[in-house]
């Protein structure tokens, strides 16, 4: 790969894979996304909110002084991808000789698992572009990845250091992470709060609330209509924290509860 300044937030990872410096996100995905969609680079970076400008421009950069090769690269997994739908086509119609019947039988179950692994990638495309996580139910994690640090209930407060209700639990490790709502509904806050930094309250159905500190920055405003897993904002360490996490609150009827009552989450120090 060429040496250039301008490329300084792209490198070649230990598996020989392009990536995007700083990030775990592939260049082929970026540039999948930016090409499918036709977006400008200020849309690319609304879908990849951890991403800064400069990481984006970056890889757009060594797209364009290297577009052939990319899109060949594109088009050749995409063909490969179409071949293997139509082989698989072809044996569901019985078209495979008899006498090939059971060899056939095994090359087409690894090329299935190929297929199968190839239609996943375009899953977590989508889901990436569209900010919908996998696993739809009632009320979903926060965030994709992260591990619990603090749990709900009566705790040292780490900054004060007095006993105090923890009002929800704690998921660190997301820094820069976005932030999914839990479920539908409407936002009854979106602003600074003093303690909790960047702050969403969510109003649900059946006088359920979520709550959303401490975020590095939040793209929703007071009455939107939002969507279960439609990102909300970024993993931060705004407000009175000792580190970048989130903390998220579950209220019902105006009463903290705890959120493992609505939301399936790992037991403590376990990542998820």
């Amino acid at each position: 790969m060429t040496t250039s300044t301008k490329y300084k937030y792209v490198h070649l990872d230990e598996k020989n894979v392009l990536v995007i410096t700083g990030s775990t996100i592939k260049v082929v995905e970026l540039i999948t996304s930016f090409k499918t969609y036709s977006q400008k680079p200020e849309e690319l970076q609304k879908n990849y909110p951890h991403l800064s400008m400069s990481q984006i421009y970056s890889a757009l950069a060594y797209y364009w002084d290297n577009q052939a090769a990319i899109d060949a690269d594109i088009e050749k997994r995409s063909q490969y991808a179409e071949k293997l739908a139509q082989e698989a086509e072809e044996y569901s119609l019985g078209k495979e000789p008899k006498a090939e019947k059971n060899r056939t039988n095994i090359k087409l179950k690894k090329k299935f698992y190929v297929l199968l692994t190839v239609l996943t990638i375009v899953l977590v495309l989508a889901i990436n572009y569209l900010g919908v996580p996998p696993n739809r139910s009632d009320f979903i994690r926060p965030v994709g990845h992260g591990v619990i640090t603090s749990e709900f209930g009566n705790r040292l407060h780490p900054i004060y250091r007095t006993m105090k209700l923890h009002k929800g639990i704690d998921i660190g490790y997301c820094n820069g992470k976005p932030v999914f709502a839990s479920a539908d509904g409407v936002v009854n806050i979106a602003s600074w709060i003093s303690g909790y930094g960047n702050f969403v309250e969510i109003n649900h159905s059946k006088g359920v609330q979520t709550a959303y500190a401490h975020m590095e920055k939040f793209f929703v405003n007071k009455n939107d209509w939002v969507k279960q897993g439609q990102i909300i904002g970024i993993v931060g360490g705004t407000g009175g924290v000792t580190g970048p996490h989130l903390h998220f609150e579950v209220l019902k009827h105006e009463k903290f509860i705890n959120p493992r009552k609505k939301v399936n989450f790992p037991r403590l120090g376990v990542s998820f």
